[in-house]
């Protein structure tokens, strides 16, 4: 079923949580400026969403575990979008963000299907970005003023080790000029403690290249 939801303000989880069980689709109307915490979290049933331009941010785990929502257009002014916001979206595939939008640590955990994603910064004090996110295999940061960075789909820390995506294809990368020429450290490797760990779970062999990573 459509759940289509009009007014002003604020959707808060008591205004839709009865309609968990047989929601399909979301259509906001413009009017509405936020959603809050966990509001949708496990509607397992929705596939398809549909954001007002009137929309200015997202709260905490909103959309968590949403299992069968495939894609996500967020308006052109939408810029505030909070911590682990969509984790665990099995089947998210397709995402487009306005140049406004920045994403923090989490936003994306567990999201299985994302092969691309293309967004202006991340915020976060950590290098642990989209963990289990398997199929992802190119990443891209517009603003070259934030300290996180990307070069050939792989992301970075300025003058860090890379933050290299899980399914990148090729098996080696060779770090751009402004990034330092040391093998990945552990605490860029998402949920693997040592590079010998990530190397096995991806059937890579352990052994680098000089001034390379994985």
């Amino acid at each position: 079923s459509t759940l289509i939801i009009s007014g002003h303000g604020i959707i808060q989880c008591q205004d839709v949580d009865k309609y968990k069980d047989k929601c399909v689709k979301v259509e906001i109307k413009d009017g509405i400026e936020g959603i809050s915490y966990y509001t949708f979290n496990q509607f397992n049933l929705l596939r398809e969403i549909h954001f007002p331009n009137t929309l200015k941010y997202i709260g905490k785990c909103t959309f968590n575990d949403c299992r069968s929502l495939k894609s996500l257009v967020f308006p052109p002014l939408f810029s505030g979008l909070l911590f682990d916001s969509f984790e665990g979206c099995d089947s998210l595939k397709n995402i487009t963000f306005p140049d406004t939008i920045g994403l923090y640590m989490g936003t994306f955990d567990r999201c299985h299907s994302i092969e691309k994603l293309s967004f202006n910064y991340l915020k976060s004090s950590g290098n642990c970005f989209f963990e289990q996110c398997v199929s992802l295999e190119s990443i891209e940061i517009k603003d070259s003023t934030c300290p996180y960075r990307s070069a050939d789909g792989v992301l970075y820390k300025e003058g860090y080790s890379a933050i290299y995506p899980l399914a990148k294809k090729n098996k080696y990368y060779v770090f751009p000029n402004n990034i330092s020429n040391n093998p990945i450290n552990n605490s860029s490797i998402f949920i693997y403690s040592t590079v010998t760990d990530f190397a096995k779970f991806l059937g890579w062999s352990t052994s680098l290249p000089k001034n390379s990573a994985m």
